[in-house]
């Protein structure tokens, strides 16, 4: 991954995290690193091997089981 991807990357990424408890679109990502959908796409998978939306969905679920961990109360009570 060169300089620009990287850099891409990683504005995409903390874009992600600071927009996590909201909708995000691969259309409003591109454009927070101002690159193309199909760029969007082919950096994620170059750097993570899965697509924006799968990444997406998994930082999501992670965040879900740290607040699920970190509450006293049961999700069955």
């Amino acid at each position: 991954m060169n300089d620009l991807n990287s850099s891409n990357f990683i504005n995409a990424v903390r874009f992600v995290y600071d927009h996590i408890d909201q909708p995000i679109t691969l259309k409003d990502l591109a454009k927070s690193v101002d690159i193309s959908v199909s760029s969007l796409k082919r950096l994620f998978i170059e750097a993570t091997a899965k697509t924006p939306g799968a990444f997406i969905r998994r930082l999501r679920m992670e965040c879900a089981f740290r607040s699920l961990q970190s509450q006293k109360d049961s999700i069955l009570t």
